[in-house]
């Protein structure tokens, strides 16, 4: 049977198909999104909760704690922990990559509110989605040198937010800074000479602001409103909130009523010659939408906005994830374009002739759009990793055309007319050509069952590549042998032009040496399988390496209980290093609790070092000032980060059901780590005890004096925290209105000898009468991990130390610290890392798996498919030498290399195979005569694919050094197996062939 028969004989069918095909890739190819990476909903959600003045033990125990335990029910849960700190908390939940977002979020809702929890939350606990499809596409700040910052704020949510909201394919405008506020603050001297107490000034700014529905007037059915007249400070000023002697005792009497910004001190940008408090603005995109598209429109848009904007206001765009993505599709289209120049370069080297050098030239085109239009219909984006595959692709789509080209150029060369050549050509060639496409499709099936974030990522660059394999495959089989036939000379070659060119005539000479010695030649193999197994254990193991994005982050950890202008004055200092730093372009910084982060911008890549010498060049610098630990930090375009705190580079997480026991535990593990020569900038998140004041009631006096425990508590309270009584609507615009002591009035412990209490009977008692103090030591925060006490040591590796190494050492360094009831784990990155070096053997078997079993269906054999796979340890050698040499790590980039790998050399595999298969000559005179007749199409392929990955090998453009591991690993394998397979292969089939027969193990074909 002959598949290309019918397309020979139907030449307009078949052109017919194919532009066809060539229509629906160039409209595929239109709709197709930009992105920069496939997209994945990774169902992360944040559950958030403020119990104001309580300390992290009380949040712990009845906040988070409470709402762990009804988490801990709901399925598909991997990854739950929770951070308690003075007044809040927050718990992360993480659930399989299975597992909808939406029904995720529904669970958890329900859970929150089947959680019995305190009455003094400020509000029932928050939920909030996280998703890699919500991913923020653009950061810009937005300052002023005229406006106050929380006038800044209301400027920013009326003229920027609502506006950038509108646009198509933005799900979220998020401003981050210094948002309007009233701060009322209460003078204890006048409160007390007034005979009134805390919580009378809080229940009648509720009083007052309270907004109920009055009904409706039947007659018309007029509804009736009566406006909230609170808009203003003054207008607060003017709430009567007791009355003495007939005469009402105003708010305005009381303190001090200001209107301000919530945290000014929050989020500052430094960039150019400007130093100006701001806020920063999100961009967070919806899923499927294209990146590119959509920050050009933002863009535009803020543009539009800046040209409306008086002089002193500012918009910086700090951070455009659409320039890292056109850059990387840019590069890779060139590369796309290298590719193709390359490929057809070695098609003319080896027929040298530029019509016969097109006919497989169109292949490339038809596979690649036809890809296009195929990922279309499956709902994919035109990301980094598809952009690859379609690279990739580039030197594989076009092998089985040359293969089929190259045996009617035999044949036609022989002296067969360019119809019969086709015809007869297409035939002996049309079974190899289902093999081996069918049996490199088949290559990919481990990766599509590869589990966890990296496998969805990977899922649509395996399918991708297989279908542009697949349709290589038909379009060799179709289009290809037609063109053979209608586009060749007619006329008959005056002279044949042998398989081997004179140039190559060593490779007979040096066939027929190995065949004499066959034990030689299968020693050789059975050795380079050894030092395979050797050179794959001495590589270095890096899962991801990271691009170079031209940012990173600085987290700085402030010394404990330091007073908002030392945080201020810290984090003024540490912006001024920063800033001076030359290679910094731009910053931007935020307290958050007691750590100060930095987003730092770098220059153009051209004039500085790498961004990681840089980010450990601060850090190196900022650690020199005393009571300050910073680390850096960057994320690639693929992040495991879990948004818990957790930035080093790797992590070891100590869980416990004893805090003390833990602490103690995690202090020495670190000592002892900081010691070792495997670890470097080893930091435990254990927080340093923060200076905390006990306050002792005594009952009996209390009581006496008319002073409930609860009144007292809820007075110290009302005190000392900045309650929000009440929340104003202006202009469209929430505005907070916070209660609280004057900063001098809640400075130190001696304050608290001004604070007086109203008793049952009306009259003010002083706190020292029913209350004593002393200050003691506590954690400033307290972390959770499944519902126990966790800490986290993170640390990165030494040179050349390798995770295997350091999971050995962490063992022999804890065995004598755990306790039966703490235990410690490698956690994050390092987690995956090691799941992955563990899942590379198994999915590197099933690879192979899979390709005995199609060879072995297609042949009807159990032997002839080991023949084909004899190769491999040569292409997996010269992969890992080639990895080694160029001191590249193995990472998960390389291990997707050496699958295509082993698809590309089993080709070399078949073509000898099948060829030797359908002569009818002895065993050892058909594989010599099929290395002969098959040497030219197996240099032409190898050379192809190899021409294909060697843009990507040299790591040309935007993030490609991430990416080189791959086209090394392909590269190099090909290179050095080439030498070799050529004449391994023969001597393996020469020994199966005999033990077949000697056996008779297959059944006759």
């Amino acid at each position: 049977m002959n598949i290309s028969e019918p397309f020979i004989k139907r030449p307009v069918m078949t052109l017919l198909l194919m532009m066809s095909l060539l229509f629906a890739g160039m409209l595929g190819l239109q709709k197709l999104a930009l992105s920069d990476m496939p997209n994945v909903d990774y169902p992360t959600i944040y559950v958030t909760a403020d119990l104001p003045g309580a300390n992290p033990e009380t949040v712990a125990r009845e906040v988070s704690s409470v709402l762990e335990k009804e988490f801990a029910s709901l399925k598909k849960l991997e990854h739950m922990s929770s951070f308690s700190w003075l007044g809040g908390c927050y718990v992360l939940l993480q659930f399989s990559l299975d597992k909808d977002i939406d029904l995720a979020a529904h669970e958890v809702q329900r859970a929150i509110d089947k959680a019995y929890l305190p009455n003094d939350l400020l509000e029932r606990p928050k939920l909030h989605r996280r998703s890699v499809n919500h991913s923020t596409v653009l950061y810009a700040v937005f300052s002023s040198s005229a406006l106050e910052p929380e006038k800044l704020y209301h400027f920013a949510s009326d003229h920027l937010q609502k506006p950038l909201s509108l646009i198509e394919g933005v799900s979220e405008v998020r401003l981050s800074g210094a948002s309007e506020s009233i701060e009322i603050e209460i003078d204890p001297i006048k409160l007390a000479a007034r005979g009134i107490s805390l919580e009378e000034v809080k229940r009648s700014l509720q009083r007052e602001g309270a907004s109920i529905p009055v009904g409706r007037l039947e007659e018309r059915r007029l509804g009736l409103h009566v406006p909230q007249r609170l808009q203003t400070a003054e207008d607060l000023g003017k709430i009567a909130i007791a009355y003495r002697e007939r005469t009402p005792v105003l708010l305005k009497d009381l303190g001090s009523i200001q209107e301000k910004g919530m945290n000014i001190d929050h989020f500052r940008f430094i960039g150019g010659e400007r130093n100006e408090t701001g806020l920063l603005i999100e961009i967070k995109k919806e899923p499927g939408v294209n990146v590119v598209s959509l920050c050009d429109k933002v863009k535009r848009e803020l543009l539009n906005i800046q040209k409306n904007l008086p002089p002193t206001h500012h918009i910086n765009i700090i951070l455009d994830q659409s320039v890292w993505i056109q850059e990387a599709l840019h590069d890779l289209e060139w590369n796309l374009v290298l590719s193709l120049i390359l490929v057809s370069t070695v098609i003319f080297f080896f027929l040298g002739r530029l019509q016969d050098t097109l006919i497989p030239c169109l292949a490339l085109p038809l596979s690649l759009l036809g890809t296009c239009a195929a990922m279309y219909v499956l709902d994919y984006s035109l990301d980094i990793l598809s952009l690859l595959a379609l690279t990739l692709a580039m030197g594989f789509v076009v092998d089985d055309a040359i293969v089929v080209l190259e045996n009617i150029a035999r044949l036609r060369e022989e002296g067969k007319t360019p119809w019969e050549a086709a015809l007869i050509g297409s035939k002996q060639i049309g079974f190899t050509v289902l093999s081996m496409t069918v049996s490199l499709i088949a290559v990919f099936i481990p990766l599509l069952f590869m589990g966890g974030i990296l496998g969805k990522l990977f899922r649509e660059f395996s399918l991708s590549l297989s279908i542009a394999i697949f349709l290589s495959g038909l379009v060799s089989l179709t289009l290809t042998p037609m063109l053979c036939a209608k586009l060749s000379p007619t006329a008959k070659l005056h002279k044949k032009v042998p398989s081997i060119p004179s140039y190559f005539r060593w490779y007979e000479t040096s066939l027929s040496w190995c065949l004499r010695h066959k034990k030689t030649t299968l020693f050789t193999g059975i050795f380079s399988l050894i030092c395979s197994l050797w050179v794959f254990q001495t590589l270095p193991v890096e899962m991801l390496p990271k691009e170079d994005l031209g940012w990173g982050t600085l987290s700085i950890r402030l010394p404990a209980g330091l007073s908002e202008e030392e945080i201020k004055e810290y984090q003024t200092q540490v912006e001024k290093s920063v800033s001076n730093h030359p290679s910094v372009d731009c910053l931007a910084s935020w307290v958050d609790k007691t750590s100060l982060f930095m987003f730092v911008k770098l220059i153009e890549k051209t004039s500085r070092p790498a961004v990681k010498t840089v980010l450990d060049e601060l850090e190196e610098h900022l650690e020199k000032t005393p009571g300050l630990s910073a680390w850096s930090y960057t994320r690639g375009l693929i992040s495991f980060s879990l948004g818990d705190g957790n930035e080093g580079e790797f992590t070891y997480t100590l869980r416990s059901h004893d805090l003390k026991e833990l602490q103690s535990t995690a202090e020495l593990l670190e000592k002892k780590m900081k010691t070792h020569p495997l670890f470097e900038q080893v930091r435990s998140d254990l927080p340093t005890p923060s200076p905390q004041l006990s306050i002792h009631i005594a009952k009996e006096k209390a009581d006496l004096l008319g002073l409930s425990f609860d009144g007292v508590q809820r007075a110290l309270q009302n005190a000392y925290t900045e309650s929000t009584p009440l929340i104003l609507e202006k202009s469209g615009a929430r505005v907070p209105v916070y209660l609280k002591l004057p900063i001098k009035d809640r400075e130190n412990a001696e304050s608290l000898e001004k604070l007086f209490l109203k008793s049952s009977y009306g009259a003010m008692v002083p706190l020292k009468a029913v209350a004593s103090w002393k200050e003691e030591t506590s954690a400033p925060h307290i972390q959770h991990i499944f519902q126990l006490p966790a800490a986290n040591i993170s640390f990165k590796l030494a040179e050349k130390a390798t995770l295997e190494e350091a999971t050995d050492a962490l063992s022999a360094l804890s065995q004598d610290l755990l306790s039966p009831s703490t235990r410690g784990e490698i956690a994050g990155e390092g987690s995956a890392q090691k799941k992955l070096l563990t899942d590379m053997f198994i999915l590197l078997l099933l690879a192979l798996l899979a390709m005995y079993v199609v060879l072995g269906i297609l042949y009807e054999s159990f032997i002839h498919p080991l023949t084909i796979l004899s190769s491999l340890p040569f292409a997996g050698l010269g992969a890992g030498l080639s990895l080694l040499l160029c001191q590249t790590p193995l990472s998960l980039y390389s291990f997707v290399g050496l699958i295509l790998l082993i698809g590309i050399v089993k080709k070399n595999g078949i073509m000898l195979v099948d060829h030797a298969l359908q002569s009818e000559k002895p065993a050892e005179e058909a594989i010599y005569e099929a290395g002969l007749i098959r040497f030219r199409p197996i240099m032409m392929t190898t050379l192809a694919a190899l021409m294909g990955a060697l843009p990507v090998a040299l790591g040309f453009g935007a993030g490609g050094e991430t990416r080189r591991g791959l086209g090394i690993a392909i590269c190099g394998g090909l290179l050095f197996s080439q030498m070799l397979t050529l004449y391994l292969t023969p001597v393996v089939y020469l020994y199966l062939d005999k033990m077949r027969r000697k056996n008779k193990t297959d059944y006759p074909s």
